[in-house]
């Protein structure tokens, strides 16, 4: 109950804070730092910071290499095709 009641506040201020209108957002931690994506901190605060999923970049990195094909399927904001990105 009291975390609900702390993620509620966290989420609230935060949108204060940050915004609650999408925009080019350069994600400034995780694996992804640098990286601009579209968002809202309302969508995902996880995403919006770079810490989301960090298992799929673990997974990314041991598995896919250069001229892989990897479909991202998901429903979301497309944060995991990061991961896939090859520079």
């Amino acid at each position: 109950m009291l975390l609900t009641i702390l993620e509620n506040f966290g989420r609230k201020s935060g949108s204060i804070i940050f915004g609650r209108t999408p925009h080019i957002h350069k994600i400034p931690f995780g694996p992804n730092k640098g990286l601009n994506i579209f968002i809202s901190f309302d969508i995902s605060p996880r995403i919006y910071f770079g810490i989301h999923a960090p298992w799929i970049a673990t997974l990314a990195q041991q598995y896919a290499k250069r001229g892989d094909i990897v479909y991202d399927i998901g429903a979301h904001v497309g944060y995991p095709r990061f991961y896939f990105s090859v520079p």
